[in-house]
């Protein structure tokens, strides 16, 4: 027999200092708006967004790759459910050049932009959208201070997604050779992983896991849907320790992230019968 782990999740993003002005409850035409649900407060957002990693490390700890562990997360809560997570890592590349006047005498300056924009396009080079179906994006260029200087500093912001981790580990690895590669006389370019969420295979226990909720969904009258999902969910970290997992056997709903989300009230009864039945098979 399986041991069931239900892991739920806040993957609601709030402004720094709202979270307190939110409404805790608004029921309109059958749809009950979560925000504030729990009436959180800043600090609780603060200690949520850690919580991925932290379940992760938790089983991790526990040794459940072997131990008959599965695990269902509740926290996507649209229509179709999810057996496959890409892995997301988020890069920052910190160039330096040096400065100088735009007129008097730019010839003396490095553009850490003008190296950034060569950069760029480099490393966007390395996503393999048809194949692998990786994707590399550049989301954020920062530098320059004034139009009249030859910009010292900028900073590039960026975003890789994967099926599977060793595509990662690939794209990964390009990125740091890149940054260690000459971009210009007195240019310097430092390059940091600043998050890591692994990818979440749908290994042969994950379908298993599937076929179980499938089953458990027509019994209850209605066909289960799946996706395969290129954001990221605790589920990534429960799969990295070797447990299968599914996300997204909640209620359903829409307006993910955003001041309009919320859950269709007609969906809670059979979903909660739906994974009822589930731990009955397990």
């Amino acid at each position: 027999m399986e041991i069931p782990v239900f892991s739920g999740y806040h993957a609601m993003f709030l402004p720094e200092g709202n979270a307190h002005a939110r409404l805790a409850l608004a029921a309109h035409e059958g749809l009950h708006h979560l925000l504030g649900l729990l009436k959180l407060v800043d600090e609780l957002v603060d200690v949520l967004h850690g919580g991925a990693a932290a379940r992760g490390d938790a089983l991790a700890a526990a040794g459940v790759e072997d131990a008959g562990i599965a695990a269902l997360l509740g926290g996507h809560g649209a229509d179709d459910g999810l057996r496959l997570f890409q892995g997301v890592v988020v890069h920052l590349l910190q160039l330096v050049g040096v400065a100088a006047h735009a007129g008097n005498n730019p010839q003396d300056g490095r553009s850490a932009v003008l190296a950034a924009a060569h950069l760029t396009i480099a490393i966007t080079n390395l996503q393999d959208l048809e194949g692998k179906g990786t994707s590399v994006t550049v989301g954020v260029i920062e530098g320059g201070t004034v139009c009249n200087t030859v910009p010292e500093k900028c900073t590039l912001k960026i975003d890789t997604r994967c099926w599977n981790d060793e595509d990662g580990r690939e794209i990964d690895e390009g990125i740091e050779a890149l940054a260690k590669q000459n971009w210009g006389d007195g240019i310097t370019v430092k390059a940091t992983r600043v998050s890591k969420s692994p990818a979440m295979p749908c290994t042969d226990a994950t379908k298993e896991l599937v076929e179980m909720v499938n089953r458990a969904a027509k019994e209850e009258g209605y066909e289960a849907t799946w996706v395969d999902a290129g954001g990221g969910s605790d589920a990534n970290r429960i799969a990295q320790v070797g447990v299968p997992v599914i996300d997204g056997v909640a209620p359903a709903g829409a307006g993910f992230h955003s001041e309009r989300e919320y859950l269709r009230v007609d969906t809670i009864e059979n979903r909660v019968r739906t994974l009822s039945r589930v731990l009955q098979y397990l």
